[in-house]
This record gives C-alpha cells, sequence and structure tokens, in this order.
C-alpha cells in the first residue's frame, strides 16, 4: 500500500461489492485456504479495508437405512460475500455480510423442490482472540444473528446485513492497549442440520498507542493485519534533500557517510522483505539521534551546522540552517544507535536543509497516525 507524506488528512479508501466479487483481477483472493502474500484469507485492499467471497450450498438429504449414511436429495448454492471496515479513529469496526447468485446444484431426485426463496438463511459473526478482545455492539456480546428470506438476499442486485463490533480498552495488559482478534462468518439454511462457518480474514489489531497523536487517531484505531506499510517520498513536496539522501542511501550506500574501507553497507528500508521497524517511543529517538550527530560531527566538526552552505555539493554541505539527517530514521530499531550497538555499518548520515529535514519530520509523523503505525510495526520507502 502505498501512501504519500503530505496529506494532511485522510480516509481509507473502501471496497465496493462489485469489486470484491471482480474475479479477473490478479490480485483478488479466491481460494481462501492457500496462502499468497498480502491477501490472508481474502483481500487486503489497504490496512483498514478486507473483503472475501466464495461460495457454499444447501442441502436435503436421506439416510441410507443400509449404511446409515447421509444422501444428498437436494442442493442449492449461493455465494457468501464479506467486506470489513476498521476506522484510524476508533476501536469500533463492522463486518457487511451478502449473500446472493443462489443456484441448483442438484434437482430434488425424490420429491418435489424444498429450498424456495422464501425460505430463510440466518447469518452470524463470532469474534475470537485474547479475552474479551472483540465484542458485539449488541445485547448479546460475541455473538449476533441476522435471518432474512432468500428473496431478500437477492432483492436490490443483493442486500447486506452490517454487525457492529467492538474492542474495548478494558483488559489490555500492554501500554499501547492492544487486542487481536479474529472473525468467523456462520450461514445456516433453516432447514439444514450443518452451517457453512469459517474463520474468515487477518486478524484485526485495535490499539490506543501513545505513538499514535495527530487527528483523533490518539483515541484508538483497528488495523487489518497482514500489509507492510509503504512511505512514498518524491521530489517536490518540500523536502527535496531528504530525497535525495534517502535515494543515495537505497542506490550506492557505499557512497554514503560513514564511509568504510572495504564496500558491503546494505542499508534497510526500501523493500519489504528488508523493512524497517517503528519503534514508538521518545527514548528511541533520542538514543538514536545523539549517535547520528556524533557522527555529523565526527565528520564536519563540531558546529557543522553553523557553516552551512547551500552552493557546496550536496552531502558536502555544511553551515547556517544545517541539520543533521540520519537514515535508517532516529525512531526505529535499525536507528544509527541500535545499528552500530550490534557491529552494523548499514546507516548513513548527511547534513541537509534544516527546514526540509523538520517539515519532512512532521509529514511522518502525521504518515504514522494516519496509516496507524506503532511500536512494532514494520514499513519502508517507496519513491515516486
Amino acid at each position: 500500500m502505498t501512501t504519500s507524506a503530505a496529506a494532511a488528512s485522510w480516509t481509507p479508501e473502501r471496497i465496493k461489492v462489485d469489486e470484491c466479487q471482480d474475479d479477473n483481477k490478479p490480485w483478488l483472493w479466491i481460494d481462501r485456504r492457500a496462502v499468497r502474500k498480502n491477501r490472508p484469507g481474502g483481500w487486503l485492499k489497504n490496512r483498514f479495508s478486507w473483503c472475501f467471497w466464495g461460495y457454499t450450498f444447501s442441502y436435503t438429504y436421506t439416510i441410507d437405512k443400509k449404511t446409515g449414511e447421509r444422501v444428498y436429495n437436494e442442493q442449492k448454492g449461493y455465494r457468501v460475500t464479506v467486506i470489513a471496515e476498521t476506522s484510524n479513529t476508533s476501536r469500533d469496526f463492522v463486518v457487511k455480510v451478502g449473500l446472493d447468485d443462489f443456484h441448483t446444484i442438484m434437482p430434488p431426485r425424490v420429491g418435489p423442490e424444498k429450498i424456495t426463496r422464501d425460505d430463510l438463511y440466518a447469518v452470524a459473526v463470532t469474534s475470537s482472540g485474547n479475552g474479551t478482545s472483540c465484542q458485539q455492539n449488541s445485547p448479546t456480546p460475541g455473538l449476533e444473528k441476522y435471518s432474512s428470506a432468500m428473496h431478500w438476499w437477492e432483492d436490490a442486485g443483493g442486500n447486506q446485513h452490517t454487525f457492529h463490533l467492538t474492542s474495548p480498552t478494558s483488559f489490555a495488559s500492554d501500554k499501547q492497549a492492544i487486542h487481536n482478534c479474529r472473525v468467523s462468518i456462520n450461514v445456516q439454511w433453516e432447514f439444514s442440520e450443518d452451517r457453512w462457518n469459517d474463520d474468515l480474514g487477518p486478524e484485526v489489531r485495535c490499539d490506543t498507542s501513545p505513538a499514535i497523536s495527530q487527528f483523533g487517531a490518539k483515541n484508538g484505531g483497528c488495523v487489518f493485519r497482514g500489509i507492510t506499510s509503504s512511505l512514498e517520498i518524491g521530489k517536490g513536496d518540500g523536502w527535496d534533500d531528504v530525497y535525495d539522501h534517502l535515494k543515495l542511501a537505497k542506490d550506492d550506500p557505499d557512497s554514503t557517510i560513514p564511509t568504510w574501507n572495504h564496500t558491503d553497507k546494505d542499508i534497510p528500508g526500501f523493500s519489504e522483505k528488508y523493512a524497517l521497524k517503528r519503534g514508538g517511543y521518545l527514548g528511541i529517538e533520542d538514543y538514536n539521534r545523539g549517535a547520528a550527530v556524533a557522527e555529523c560531527e565526527r565528520k564536519w566538526g563540531y558546529g557543522y551546522a553553523a557553516r552551512y552552505n547551500l552552493a557546496a555539493p550536496w552531502g558536502t554541505r555544511s553551515g547556517p540552517g544545517g541539520s543533521c539527517d540520519e537514515f535508517p530514521f532516529n525512531d526505529t530499531y535499525q536507528g544509527v544507535r541500535y545499528t552500530r550497538d550490534k557491529a552494523l555499518k548499514n546507516y548513513s548520515v548527511a547534513v541537509i536543509d534544516g527546514t526540509q529535514n523538520s517539515n519532512f519530520g512532521s509529514a511522518q509523523s502525521l504518515w504514522y497516525s494516519r496509516d496507524r503505525v506503532i511500536d512494532g510495526d514494520r514499513f519502508f520507502i517507496r519513491f515516486k
């Protein structure tokens, strides 16, 4: 998922029913038992929108008097479509379930048709997790059931019922008030002894992390696990010096500061496989920032910021308005001090325009809140 660091406000893109059901897109997850990157048990459009669809069936049967086994007498299939939406600013989320495309799989072997458009189909949502991590916003926590006739489900191009769930902050044992839960969908025809029941989708993670502080997100929110966030950065956004530094760190890491006698720098943060991990607390930032500034002073001398010169070649600037920039960022577990403590060299520092550095830092903090990237979450950089 790509997002822009410059955006000041944001509403996540939601999934429409026809978009979810479009099986011509290569990213659509059709087999819920398969394991594919970024689409656990459905399709994740972003960290706040997920969907799934699949077919199941209702049936009638008789018991074979000789074998005691079931003999199917009549089968009707139908499609189950599930769309779930979480919020960046609330620990409440919704699960929308629809049934459509009812069709005959096997006509009655004996007697008249028993499965009709007036038959009731019941849908229920259950949630599982750590303790009471997710509950229904209903008088019966943990289970809500909705029942309606086949023709209601099919009318108007397919009706949906919306289930409302919440993740209370109570019982949370960690400082980010994290709860994880998984949603199960149950569907049952009124005359069937069996029901279609499946754990669907990725886990929902709800938190009230102190690392998230902007535009209401500090009140708590929920995301779907399964997508590694990516921060997109481009030229012309107001921080070209930051862009140049990060691009150099990606494309030619051995030319970055500090340099080493041998060429084996491999700076992380530019792919999902080699992603950064956010450290959401000030102690981590200060720990890494102090080490980065020491590297800048070692290269350009004490007081380098007072000798900043915009006319000098990029990467060698030092002077008024200058600022020591480091990558990986100081609020990650791959920052300068954390990396040095592991006897590694995979980091870079540069003196860049101080205003640009500050502006990018503010936009980055906003993006963390927007995409709900908390302590321990992985993310990486994309270039426009």
